[in-house]
């Protein structure tokens, strides 16, 4: 059982989806960033959260802000299209990890090649490159298609232009975080392990864009890399239908709108 983990990315879509979940259990989280930049809302977000027992965000990681001799059960880092890692998110990332037990770096396709050089930078310790496919629900971001179209159901401004949307794998928020979870929670002794996660209901992208009246398009496969081709694939099985997931993502935009309107 998991009584504490660093969560790098704190307010990111999926980090801070995970720093929810693991307050729900009572994890101690401690959420920090890696550099100056801010996520989208950031503030909102944390405002979500308020005051609670069992989480600390420290904004950009400073080495004084942490008890450099205790010893996290986890820490999570996730990647961000466009992140640079100069050599002072390379420092901090390597003191976060020093800190951990275990450590997951949780990228989408497009930053994979990224996470593994994150990886191989961390020899001799156990790490797990987490690889997932897209993501929605609660926070997504504004300028996704799903959460575009939402938006503009509820505003009754609809978008001049079709949106669209890779014809890919799709996983909910909420469904990649509790596999985060359990992947942290059991015994492996595997240094250096890369898993790849996939939705186990082939057709719910293809669901949800029906529901929503998005189009999907086909995009070239591009040939897995060497370090890939070893890869452990996680079928990951939903906890809701693609209705009631939608439903969810809807009412918590809409209470943001409710917000933002006073």
């Amino acid at each position: 059982m998991m009584k504490n983990a660093i969560v790098a990315g704190a307010t990111s879509f999926v980090g801070f989806s995970l720093c929810q979940k693991l307050i729900r259990r009572e994890v101690e989280v401690y959420g920090v960033e890696l550099h100056e930049k801010k996520f989208d809302l950031e503030e909102d977000k944390l405002m979500e959260i308020g005051r609670n027992a069992f989480f600390q965000f420290q904004g950009k990681v400073d080495k004084g802000n942490l008890n450099g001799d205790e010893k996290f059960d986890a820490a999570y880092f996730f990647l961000e299209a466009g992140e640079l890692f100069e050599k002072e998110y390379l420092e901090r990332f390597t003191y976060l990890s020093n800190l951990s037990r275990k450590v997951f770096i949780v990228a989408p396709q497009n930053m994979a090649q990224r996470g593994n050089f994150l990886q191989t930078h961390l020899e001799g310790m156990q790490t797990t490159l987490v690889i997932h496919p897209a993501l929605f629900g609660p926070w997504q971001p504004d300028k996704e298609p799903i959460q575009r179209k939402i938006m503009d159901e509820l505003t009754g401004k609809p978008s001049s232009d079709k949106l669209e949307m890779e014809n890919q794998d799709i996983l909910f928020v909420d469904d990649i975080t509790e596999v985060l979870i359990n992947l942290a929670e059991k015994e492996n002794d595997t240094q250096n392990r890369t898993v790849r996660l996939a939705n186990k209901d082939k057709k719910a992208l293809e669901l949800l864009a029906h529901e929503l009246d998005i189009s999907l398009k086909d995009t070239e496969v591009k040939p897995d890399n060497e370090w890939e081709k070893g890869a452990e694939v996680i079928y990951v099985e939903a906890s809701l239908n693609v209705t009631e997931a939608l439903a969810i993502q809807r009412i918590h935009a809409a209470k943001r709108l409710k917000i933002d309107s006073h």
